[in-house]
């Protein structure tokens, strides 16, 4: 179907998972077995399952690949030779689980360190990544300067301004040989300058090493979501999609 999304499942090296699917069935005239629905890879490898009648769910088997990389599950019912219903398809993503470190800067901003770092790598774990979160307390800020990181109107940034890349440099400066260039360093503001400007509550350009966020009215589920989505684009360089 057209507005159909693959889902995709992150399972490690040696590792299985059991996976659940739900039927739907929209054509109440569709000539099938929910019953006789099987999940085969596309070499025709089937996964033991099972079926609950009581609320057209089906509980199947999904175990990672023997290395690196990935495959897909379909759904798939048989009317004849060579002649299949497909009813969806599970990516099964297998790679090493890997780790990163994220600084935050307090300034000004009001959140939970350790809700936060739970917070991310909740959220984080579902691809396997997981987070090293530290806070560096001891840097003095110039209040006027976080006033102007943003202006109105700006949009969608894909870069440092000039006054941000005043900041990134004097923290870096300020950290002199303790600046761990593998790591990202988010400054944590208090109150966005502009009402309801999604771009700049959270912001990391890709590849970028610095990331700003105002906390002001954010509780601590929404402050992770925010913190995970300027890491993806930082750390990792994902666009949106």
């Amino acid at each position: 179907a057209k507005d159909y999304h693959t889902p995709w499942q992150f399972i490690p090296i040696g590792e299985k998972v059991n996976l659940k699917a739900k039927l739907k069935i929209k054509d109440k005239k569709a000539e099938f077995e929910p019953k006789d629905i099987v999940f085969a890879t596309e070499e025709g490898v089937i996964m033991p399952s099972s079926f609950n009648e009581k609320d057209n769910t089906y509980t199947f088997s999904a175990p990672a690949s023997a290395q690196e990389g990935y495959y897909f599950i379909h759904a798939l019912y048989k009317r004849g030779d060579n002649d299949y219903l497909h009813f969806g398809k599970v990516g099964i993503d297998t790679r090493k689980p890997i780790s990163a470190k994220v600084v935050l800067v307090p300034m000004g901003g009001d959140y939970n360190l350790g809700s936060l770092s739970a917070g991310i790598n909740s959220i984080s774990k579902q691809v396997g990544l997981s987070w090293q979160v530290e806070e560096y307390t001891d840097f003095e800020y110039n209040s006027e300067l976080t006033a102007n990181l943003f202006e109105k109107n700006s949009g969608v940034l894909f870069s440092y301004n000039d006054v941000q890349t005043i900041l990134n440099s004097a923290l870096k400066a300020h950290l002199g040989s303790k600046y761990d260039p593998s790591a990202c360093y988010v400054f944590m503001l208090d109150k966005a300058p502009f009402k309801n400007d999604r771009n700049i509550i959270g912001f990391m350009p890709r590849g970028g090493k610095f990331g700003y966020i105002h906390c002001q009215g954010l509780n601590s589920e929404s402050l992770a979501q925010i913190l995970t989505h300027a890491l993806m684009h930082g750390q990792f360089l994902l666009r949106h999609t």
